[in-house]
Parts: C-alpha cells; structure tokens; sequence
C-alpha cells in the first residue's frame, strides 16, 4: 500500500495489543504540515460530534428541499403561463409535477404488484416500502409516500456523507463543500423524486463508513438493502470483501470473525438470490431481472470496447450540435467527468473506494441502449443519473474546495444553474436521464 494513502482514525476493531504494535508491518503515520493560511485549529475527526454532523447535514438538507420547492413552484408557473392552470390550481397539482417516468413505474407496481416483464428490471424493496405504508395512509398517499422516502433516504445519505468525509482524515470545511458537490451535480435533483437514488446512495455511503471502521454487520445490512433497491447494489460486494480481508491480514486473523466473513460475503448475493427466487416463481425466469433490461428496456450487455464503439459512431450520425446530440453527451461528459477523477484520486483514497467507483463504471459502460443493432448504434442512456452516487469523487470534490473555496463556490453556482434546467424540463415532462 502506497505511503501517501491516507490513514484512518480507527481501522476496525482493535485486535492487537499495544506491545505487538511494534511487531506488526503497519505504515507510518506522517502529520501533514499546516499551511500559514489554514487555520492553526480544525476539527478533527475525533472532535467532531455527531451532533455536528447532523446538523451539517440537516441544514444542507433543508435548503435543497427547499430549491427543489423552488424549481416545482417554476415549472408549475411556466405551465401556467402556457395555459394548464392545473399546478398551480392545488398541492396535489404541484405534487403531479414529479409523476414522471421511473415514478409511474414504482406506482403502477404498488398498486397492481409485477405483472410484466418490462417491471422486472425494477427491484423491489423501494415499492415494497411505499406498499406497505400506503396500507397505513392509504393508496391515494402512494405518490406523497415515495417522495417522502427518497427525501428522508437523502438526509441520512447527507448525514453519512458528512461522517465519512471527516472519519476519512477531512473536517467539517471538507464535509461542506463535499455536500455541495453532491447537492449542485446536475442530475441531484433525483434525490428528491420519487427514485430509488435517496435510499441507495443513503445505503452505499453507510456501507462505506461501516466497512472502513470494521463494522461488518452495520456494512452488510448496508449492503443487503443495497442490493434489494437496485441491481448496482452488487458494486458494493468488491470493496467490502477487500476490507475485510486487509483489516483481517488477508486470512491470517480470520479467527473468531466467521460469522463476520459470512455476512461480508452473503449480503449482497442474498439480495440479488431472493429476487431472482421471486423471479423464478412469478416469472418463471430467475434471471427475469436480466432478461427485461434487453427485452423490454434494450440494454444490453457487450464487452466494454464494442459498447464504445457502438456509442460513439452513434453519436457522431448525429447532427453536430443538434439537441439530439447535445442532450447524448450530457451522458458521456458525466461518465468521462467520474472516469478522470476516478484516476486522479485512485492514489489518494482507499483501494474500496476506488473499487467501487471502478465497479459503478463497469455497470453503466457494460449495458448501453441499442439503438439500432444493424448500424452497431447505441447510446448511454441515463448514465448521467447513474453517476450519482459516485461518493468517493464527491469526498475528493469536497477536499479540493475546501482548499479552494472561491472557485468550488463558483462551480457549484454554475452546476445549480444546469440543474435547475434539467429539472424544470424533467418535471415538464421532458426525458432527461
């Protein structure tokens, strides 16, 4: 392991006393030196509470619920002035506004359950949670309800974001300004649909945070729940069985931690297992998941190079220019953005970390839409959207603005701006990601 790799306030659960410390291959811990212009006297990690760290969080929360408010209250005006009067006639006007493509999919399914193969590729445990408190609040909540779990998702997706950030060598001016990265990326405003984006980035960053302090059981119900909201749960599995096998010593101390390897090992397979058991038998396909991305949605997966070749010539048939092309690169600027980061930080992040923005990339680039298979056409569709979790480049966003607050602000200004684009035109019904 490289030397500049950052070292962690706690590792994991101590396993060796303090006289074999000595004897041990451990890296030396280098003190970074403080520069004239930092301040002499930060919050560590071991300062920082956790009362710190939620209200951080809670106020970051606030005010981008409360943009995403704003950007409702615009389109529902915009409409207005077109002559559909409806969204602005009550609250449940406004609330339609974000009734729109992956949405109608989560509530067709809490009101009549699977029953296509086009909604297989839909895990199901985020409509199985809007289901069971629609049975409380009643079927006509079923929009309210999935807005309001994807939002609360966030706030602890926030919260964990903010611990992470510090526990990782940062303090609270890090854990800012990597919020606001999160908080301005262009397509964040998912976090507040009714999507699956809230609860699975609130599930990956807290199996992050568990893994690296060695809270295995904390990681794998992290990783389980992962898995049962989206397929791209399974991104988790690499890194989490590569930090249990270094903070283990690679097998060597693997005494009394089986239970702790099995959990590790299972929890993302049992997610995917029990679906495609349920597929088995409603479907009659244990792969039913698989089989609906290229039969119903066209995505299908071919080995990276042809998807490359094939995205790229479609994109050049395009129009240079054209809307139709633009709204094309608005994806591949995002892949191409979290790839050159994914590098730039590999050096100075975990190797976790680095796998699993490794294993996010391969998902999104693995499964192109075919657009035309006898041209070799294809297009990456959504893969803006699918970047959105890709914590580890935010935690690194976060670092590099608190050195260079003016220009970070200056940045995140300029993302909300595009934001509140693709969001305006995503709730007017427009396809965005």
């Amino acid at each position: 392991m490289s030397d500049e790799r950052p070292i962690l306030v706690h590792y994991g659960p101590s396993e060796t006393s303090i006289s074999q410390v000595s004897s041990l291959d451990t890296p030396t811990l280098r003190v970074p030196r403080v520069r004239a212009s930092q301040p002499s006297v930060t919050k560590s990690a071991s300062t920082v509470s956790w009362r710190d760290v939620r209200k951080q969080a809670f106020i970051a929360w606030i005010w981008t619920r409360l943009l995403l408010i704003a950007f409702t209250f615009a389109t529902a005006f915009y409409e207005y002035t077109r002559g559909h009067h409806a969204s602005l006639s009550s609250a449940a006007g406004l609330l339609e506004l974000w009734y729109r493509f992956d949405t109608s999919a989560y509530l067709h399914m809490v009101y009549y359950g699977y029953a296509t193969l086009y909604q297989a590729a839909f895990f199901p445990l985020y409509p199985l949670m809007i289901y069971l408190l629609t049975r409380v609040f009643g079927m006509g909540a079923a929009l309210l309800i999935g807005l309001i779990i994807s939002n609360l998702g966030t706030l602890v997706a926030f919260i964990g974001l903010v611990r992470l950030v510090v526990d990782e060598g940062g303090d609270l001016k890090a854990s800012r300004f990597a919020l606001l990265a999160l908080a301005a990326y262009p397509m964040a405003f998912f976090l507040g649909a009714a999507y699956t984006e809230g609860p699975f980035i609130a599930a990956a960053v807290w199996c992050l945070w568990s893994m690296r302090r060695g809270r295995w059981y904390i990681a794998a119900g992290c990783a389980l729940f992962a898995a049962l909201v989206r397929p791209t749960g399974m991104i988790l599995f690499a890194p989490l069985l590569y930090e249990f096998a270094r903070q283990h010593d690679w097998g060597r101390r693997w005494r009394g931690a089986i239970l702790q390897a099995c959990a590790v090992t299972l929890a993302g397979p049992v997610g995917v297992g029990a679906y495609s058991l349920y597929c088995a038998v409603h479907y009659h396909d244990p792969l039913a998941w698989i089989h609906s991305e290229s039969k119903a949605w066209g995505r299908v997966s071919m080995p990276i190079w042809q998807a490359l070749h094939d995205t790229l010539t479609y994109i050049v048939s395009l129009r240079p220019l054209s809307a139709a092309q633009d709204k094309k690169l608005v994806d591949y600027f995002a892949i191409l953005f979290v790839v050159v980061m994914t590098v730039a930080l590999a050096r100075r992040q975990p190797l976790s970390f680095t796998l699993y923005l490794a294993g996010l990339l391969y998902l999104t680039l693995d499964s192109p839409f075919v657009v035309s298979a006898s041209h070799h056409y294809a297009v990456y569709l959504s893969a803006s959207r699918y970047m959105l979790p890709s914590i580890p480049v935010f935690i690194g966003l976060g670092r590099w603005g608190a050195r260079a607050p003016a220009l970070a602000w200056a940045c995140a200004i300029a993302a909300f701006a595009v934001q509140a684009v693709f969001a305006i035109y995503f709730l007017h019904g427009g396809w965005v990601a």
